[in-house]
């Protein structure tokens, strides 16, 4: 499971920030992510984080077979790809991640047999 985030990241300081055509919206701050899923994956994988001082959660939003807006947490099932398969049979979700305010965060992703969570710092 891997994402790639459409922020600047400030490497020494392990925090991304948002250009200047970033939009806050109603849940936050939107940041581009595209989300994939190794091919050997069969089962879903959930993503979940929050302000590690407030508490206050990351909100996620994707289109494919579960657009309901944003959530606080996201389900990515590789059996439903959000586009169609292309690139090693990686399976891509294009996706949007809200971020609600200027902090540190933990993102978590989980799935049976493994997970892994990040900290970072965010921005503008």
């Amino acid at each position: 499971m891997w994402g790639g985030f459409y922020a600047k990241l400030d490497r020494r300081a392990n925090a991304y920030s948002t250009g200047a055509n970033v939009r806050r919206v109603r849940y936050g701050w939107r940041i581009k992510v595209l989300w994939l899923i190794e091919p050997t994956t069969t089962t879903s994988v959930t993503l979940s984080g929050s302000n590690t001082t407030t508490g206050q959660p990351l909100y996620f939003e994707t289109g494919g077979v579960q657009p309901r807006g944003p959530s606080a947490r996201l389900a990515l099932d590789p059996s439903y790809p959000a586009i169609p398969v292309q690139h090693g049979r990686w399976k891509e979700f294009p996706s949007y991640l809200f971020a609600p305010s200027a902090g540190c965060y933990r993102l978590t992703a989980s799935w049976a047999g493994g997970s892994w969570a990040l900290g970072f710092g965010f921005g503008r």
